[in-house]
């Protein structure tokens, strides 16, 4: 292994002679191992400096002055481009400025890993970094304190273990910094992102996204196909962006035709500041957040075109993180997701009996308000409850999920006011009632009280019978409800008197027993 001086070797800095030829030849004359030293000055290419052995790139790091490097080592032309046999080369202190007639600054591509860049500045057409595995599996690359402005995107990874740390992404006009999987090039030519971390990294005017991942195949509709997961964004700020931070797309987002885009899975977003343009949780699937302060309302929802389930969130200070920290309605019907958020209420309008829930996170609480007369939270083999079930408009129940188990923690219940009907009603509708006032006139033709889901009201029920004027006769009870003993009193209750009847309801029997009666006054 040697030290080259490549000025001594031939190349002129001066911005304008073609050195392609020459560092060309001296990268082929090159031990693997040598370190190519870049003295300050400004080194023209006509083409893409290309290494495919492990070398030491080093120069003196320049810095950006109004859209141009100056002060130190900058490549001008041509980007710097890693292939595969260069594993473990290094790239220190060097600054590239692409011509309009190129794309990249700074590319890795083919089979390679341990590839290290540190205090390098790009100026690209398209993207400043960009570690990508479309020709072999790239993995294990290391960005260090490295700027990217004014091109398109600023720093890109759709390889395996690449770490940006301490980087700045100024002024870039679509990505700051991207996590991306897809298969752009072939349908077996998949860039896959995993196991990516950002840390202490800043986008700062970035007329797009500041930190963007997203997922996607543009062949064929097969999630499992690409890959993006376990992913990290730690300690890293967004400054005036578009959006400070992007995850996933829309479900269901085709790019006009051109790609089905999937969920994120298993991505950790820690420290995260947003300085301008909100945070957006698009499409993801165990999200965890740790530690978020946003200026604007986040985008975190769960619905038909957002889908963030297993999410959860701790530390989140600032503005709203979305409909997160919002009371929820749950999907009707039996064992609705819980998912995403904390606290749930009952939206459902027919007898509905909930014995489970779908998607819970271990450890997590949930609070469940019931907001519908038709749902009854029930124990089971998942729903311990400390007492009966939950049932009621008003009354809620607090369960802590833990390896398989809904445990109550604690509960609510609705006040009882009692609900009033007239007697000539078929059907009655108790809402959270365990109360009825039987109202009945003495020129009425009552109905036989028939009370709609009686499994709803399946503990105690207290009916009323009296009369708004004159003498009356009870009305008789639905059989298929009621077991009516035959000593109960069917008298004609003079105006001022009341037969008061309770009941307890016998799953066993599906129907009402009798468990005690009186007459009495009321006026």
């Amino acid at each position: 292994m040697s030290f080259k001086n490549v000025v001594q070797l031939g190349v002129i800095a001066d911005g304008e002679t073609d050195n392609i030829e020459t560092l060309d030849q001296i990268i082929s004359e090159a031990e693997s191992g040598d370190t190519l030293y870049f003295p300050t000055g400004n080194y023209y290419v006509s083409k893409n400096l290309t290494l495919d052995k492990m070398l030491h790139l080093v120069g003196v790091k320049p810095h950006y002055q109004t859209g141009d490097l100056v002060d130190g080592t900058v490549i001008r032309g041509g980007g710097i481009f890693l292939v595969g046999g260069s594993t473990g080369t290094t790239v220190t202190g060097i600054g590239v400025v692409n011509n309009p007639d190129f794309t990249n600054c700074f590319d890795v591509r083919g089979s390679l890993s341990s590839i290290s860049f540190k205090n390098c500045v790009a100026i690209p057409v398209q993207h400043g970094f960009l570690i990508e595995s479309y020709d072999g599996e790239v993995s294990s690359t290391l960005v260090d304190s490295c700027e990217s402005h004014d091109g398109i995107h600023g720093f890109i990874s759709k390889a395996l273990r690449t770490t940006f740390v301490n980087c700045l992404a100024m002024g870039m006009s679509n990505l700051g910094f991207g996590i991306i999987s897809d298969n752009i090039p072939a349908k077996n030519s998949i860039g896959m992102a995993i196991d990516n971390k950002l840390i202490g990294c800043r986008a700062v005017n970035v007329h797009g996204d500041g930190f963007m991942q997203y997922r996607r195949n543009y062949y064929e509709d097969n999630e499992g196909a690409v890959i993006c997961n376990a992913n990290q964004f730690i300690g890293c700020s967004g400054y005036n962006c578009t959006h400070s931070l992007t995850l996933g797309e829309n479900v269901g987002n085709t790019g006009w035709g051109k790609y089905h885009a999937y969920a994120v899975s298993n991505t950790l977003v820690a420290g995260f500041t947003e300085y301008g343009g909100p945070v957006r949780f698009l499409y993801t699937t165990n999200l965890t957040i740790a530690g978020l302060f946003i200026r604007n309302e986040a985008v975190a929802k769960q619905d038909e075109v957002d889908s963030n389930i297993g999410m959860v969130a701790s530390g989140v200070s600032g503005a709203n993180l979305g409909e997160f920290n919002d009371v929820l309605t749950l999907a009707n019907g039996v064992n609705p997701s819980v998912g995403f958020g904390r606290t749930f209420r009952t939206a459902n309008d027919s007898a509905t009996v909930i014995t489970d829930f779908q998607n819970p996170i271990n450890g997590q609480i949930y609070t469940i308000i019931v907001a519908d007369v038709y749902t009854s939270i029930e124990p089971s083999a998942t729903i311990k409850l400390s007492g009966s079930s939950v049932r009621g408009i008003g009354s809620s129940v607090t369960l802590r999920y833990q390896n398989g188990q809904y445990t109550e923690i604690g509960r609510s219940l609705s006040k009882d006011w009692g609900t009033q009907f007239h007697a000539t009603e078929e059907y009655l509708e108790l809402g959270d009632s365990g109360l009825v006032d039987l109202l009945q006139a003495s020129t009425d033709n009552p109905s036989a009280t028939t009370i709609l889901h009686p499994e709803l009201h399946d503990a105690s029920l207290t009916i009323i019978n009296r009369s708004t004027n004159g003498a009356i006769t009870p009305p008789d009870f639905n059989r298929d409800q009621f077991v009516v003993p035959d000593d109960l009193p069917t008298d004609v209750l003079p105006w001022g008197q009341a037969r008061i009847t309770d009941w307890k309801y016998v799953s066993a029997l599906g129907k009402y027993i009798l468990s005690g009666w009186r007459i009495t006054k009321y006026a």
